[in-house]
């Protein structure tokens, strides 16, 4: 282990690594007095951290900070990084710098607490490379500051923050500023949990969900950034406002200021405890629709076709006048028990799914006007809002009940069905002809 604390360090006696370093254990800084300890001025000396690194206070460049700085570099924690104090600058690039950036690899959480991580900052007019950061395990912002690049020239291609874990904020600030992009990327290999109960998002931060990731917002907001939000292909979103996903304005769970884009080979799972809309974001083509809604209605507002699965796993899905059909014939649908499907309008079961799941517990409810009853193994059927539902010919089981609501006809025409539940009648008419 090693713990710098030299509180009687001056301004003129900055500590210079003279080669890459390697500590196998814990690293600490706690104080470094009015000076400094730079990794690398003119040459990059690489950073090995085997333990937690622990930034209390003082002041440590990886590179740069003293005149012009050259090369690209890395510094790897292998378990927790902490900064609660001071000051910790990945680059510090100052005016005559060439090729400079950096590497910060987290193999544990990272906590920001206190103090200033900076990625990239100060001025690279030559620089090329993009400066980055990985945290494989959470990510949490208490106080203090994250600054991702505040760079005023250099690289365009800025700086990338791949977050592996969760990202929970609670205070302080993560901020974007100067001229340069910067993008945090959500990129686990399991479901990621975005949270902000307080704290601020400053500046042009862009967000992405990419290929493979799965992230959570429930009823947080990403807000306060002026930057762009991305949902990729084969990433997934989980939406828990009200209001579900929208395209402009402060509703929904994604409220950038900046162009908001979600990928029609995206997956979006309605996962809320209180009824949601849609909302304007969902594109009209999507990879899968999963509802997970423990406490109300997700309604859809605009017809979507589905290009693999639609899932109803808890709540109910209302598809009001609109459809969920498949793109073309495939995939499956499902309806859990406890769950609901509801179909409005004049229209009938969603089309072109090969295969339909509708476990004995569920419920598919037909609750516009005329309508066709697809010939299916039902869980509970149910029919409610007005006109006659006429089922179509083919084999038809219902594993519960049957309940025909104020209203409406369930016209069976010739067809046979067989019914495992009790028949409810409210309707009109419960009718066979022929």
């Amino acid at each position: 282990n090693v713990e710098w604390n030299c509180p009687n360090q001056t301004a003129a006696g900055a500590i210079f690594l003279s080669s890459s370093t390697t500590i196998g254990g814990n690293f600490n800084i706690v104080s470094t007095g009015s000076g400094s300890i730079i990794g690398g001025g003119t040459t990059a000396r690489n950073l090995s951290v085997g333990g937690n690194m622990n930034v209390l206070g003082g002041t440590y460049f990886a590179i740069g900070g003293n005149g012009s700085s050259a090369g690209n570099v890395v510094v790897t924690v292998a378990q927790n990084l902490t900064v609660s104090g001071g000051n910790f600058s990945m680059v510090f690039g100052q005016s005559g710098a060439t090729t400079a950036s950096g590497a910060l690899t987290v193999g544990g959480n990272l906590a920001v607490g206190g103090g200033t991580l900076t990625i990239l900052t100060g001025t690279t007019s030559t620089s090329s490379g993009i400066s980055s950061m990985t945290v494989s395990g959470n990510t949490s912002v208490t106080a203090g500051t994250l600054n991702l690049t505040d760079a005023t020239s250099g690289n365009a291609g800025g700086v990338t923050a791949t977050l592996r874990g969760n990202l929970a904020i609670s205070g302080g600030t993560i901020s974007r500023a100067g001229t340069l992009p910067a993008t945090v990327n959500f990129g686990g290999t399991s479901p990621q949990t975005y949270s902000k109960s307080a704290g601020t998002i400053s500046g042009a931060v862009n967000f992405a969900i990419l290929q493979g990731a799965t992230v959570n917002f429930g009823t947080s907001f990403l807000d306060g950034s002026s930057g762009t939000f991305t949902l990729n292909s084969g990433g997934a979103i989980g939406l828990g406002d009200p209001a579900g996903i929208t395209t402009s304005g402060a509703t929904g769970n994604i409220r950038v200021s900046g162009t908001r884009t979600y990928s029609t080979g995206g997956v979006y799972i309605y996962n809320g405890s209180a009824s949601q809309a849609t909302g304007s974001g969902l594109p009209a083509t999507a990879s899968s629709l999963i509802v997970s809604n423990t406490g109300g209605i997700v309604t859809l507002g605009a017809n979507v076709s589905v290009t693999s699965n639609l899932t109803v796993s808890a709540g109910a899905f209302d598809l009001g006048s609109f459809t969920a059909n498949r793109a073309s014939n495939g995939g499956t649908v499902t309806v859990a028990n406890s769950a609901a499907l509801k179909i409005g309008g004049t229209n009938t079961f969603p089309t072109n799914y090969l295969n339909r799941v509708l476990q004995p517990g569920s419920t598919v409810e037909y609750e516009g006007s005329a309508q066709s009853v697809a010939a299916l193994a039902y869980g509970n059927l149910t029919t409610s809002g007005s006109g006659i539902k006429t089922l179509l010919a083919g084999a038809t089981s219902i594993a519960g009940d049957l309940n025909i609501g104020v209203g409406t006809t369930f016209n069976a025409v010739t067809n046979s069905f067989s019914l495992a539940g009790n028949l409810t009648n409210n309707g009109t008419a419960f009718s066979f002809s022929g």
